[in-house]
């Protein structure tokens, strides 16, 4: 026998073990083969079960079902495990002894799972990531999710991105099912799926907001919490309302900093070419910061005209002390240093703010032509002040 598993069990149709070690799955292996579940992931504590459905053929005889499962630690999942699930199941099978139960000294070879040859050469496909995005988003917190698609290739590589993104937080406890008949899991894969979140051939149906509950759980929250339930209440504390949905303008309000900051990731352009950010609102912040800089700026000079001209006159009767009491080099340096610091305060121009403000707007407009011409329409342009 080809010992890949250190825990693994083969089960019959009505649930009986015939080889391996791995007990306890009676149940879980009829439902398997009732469901006709492809694939099957479920975490309990430490520790994630895989299973599948696979139709075998005894070498010399009809056509069979057998269910695999597999044990493995929650932190030790990753794509890789998914995706080369079927090849090592099916080397497993092939080389077992089945010496008890239904089959004794039989041996198998296997066909496939929903049909001959479907597991053969399978491979991660292509998977946009904001629909991953949003599923993980639903699963953190705890909402089930729904996935009409008839291409077994997809479907697994699909269940292997998120677990993928899950990563040691499978051990919250999770089930997945990649099936032809309806599964009671957290995240389920169909052919054909009534009002799915998710359809292949119509779309997806799962709001955008799910995907800034993902930048959170990235950010603040993976491998953090001991329970689903304790991951939720802290997510849903820090973006209250996720469940409903922002309308379209309320979201352009969110600007490029903001949603960065809060959510560890970039905000992505909307469909016809326009950017989450608005314009205005942009360049009236700029108004304001500009405001506070120049208040900051010429505050000294605005609350202490006399104070300065003081200490000025002051600094002028020293200087002229020292050229006739002391010595003339020190006192004409005196002289010279006010000299600069008067010119300084008195003999630079103040900018009114409307001033300012005008050459800000005139200085982003400028900025917001070379952006058009130079630069990606991903990319944005910060002025660091």
């Amino acid at each position: 026998m080809v010992k890949l598993f250190s825990n693994f069990g083969i089960y019959d149709q009505v649930g009986e073990l015939c080889v391996g070690g791995l007990k306890g799955y009676e149940e879980l292996a009829r439902e398997l083969d009732n469901k006709q579940v492809a694939y099957c992931l479920k975490s309990e504590k430490e520790e994630v079960i895989l299973g599948s459905r696979l139709i075998v053929e005894i070498i010399g005889g009809r056509e069979d079902r057998l269910m695999f499962f597999a044990k493995f630690p929650a932190d030790e999942i990753k794509s890789d495990t998914i995706i080369n699930f079927y090849k090592t199941a099916k080397e497993e099978i092939e080389a077992a002894e089945f010496e008890s139960g239904r089959y004794p000294h039989k041996k198998f070879k296997v066909l496939g799972s929903w049909k001959k040859g479907d597991i053969e050469k399978i491979s991660n496909q292509g998977i946009p990531e904001r629909l991953i995005k949003r599923i993980v988003g639903k699963l953190i917190l705890a909402e089930k999710v729904s996935v009409a698609s008839p291409d077994l290739f997809y479907n697994i590589s699909l269940l292997a991105k998120v677990v993928h993104e899950l990563g040691s937080d499978l051990k919250l406890g999770f089930k997945f099912a990649v099936s032809v008949f309806p599964v009671d899991a957290d995240f389920s894969i169909k052919p054909e799926y009534k009002n799915a979140d998710v359809d292949t051939k119509s779309g997806i149906r799962i709001e955008e907001g799910y995907e800034k509950v993902y930048y959170i759980y990235k950010r603040r929250a993976k491998g953090y919490f001991k329970s689903k339930a304790e991951m939720k209440r802290y997510i849903e504390e820090i973006y209250e309302g996720i469940k409903q949905p922002r309308s379209k303008k309320d979201e352009k309000k969110r600007s490029h900093r903001e949603v960065k900051e809060y959510y560890g990731g970039e905000p992505e352009k909307e469909e016809g070419g326009g950017e989450i950010e608005d314009e205005g609102l942009e360049k009236k912040k700029i108004k304001e910061l500009t405001k506070e800089k120049l208040k900051s700026r010429h505050k000294w000079f605005e609350t202490s005209d006399l104070t300065k001209i003081v200490g000025i006159g002051i600094g002028v009767i020293c200087g002229i002390f020292l050229i006739l009491r002391v010595h003339i080099i020190f006192g004409l340096i005196l002289l010279l240093v006010l000299g600069v610091v008067g010119y300084r305060i008195f003999g630079t121009e103040k900018i009114s703010e409307e001033k300012a403000i005008e050459l800000q707007e005139r200085l982003l407009d400028s900025l917001e032509e070379i952006k058009k011409r130079c630069l990606p329409q991903t990319q944005k342009l910060e002025i660091n002040w």
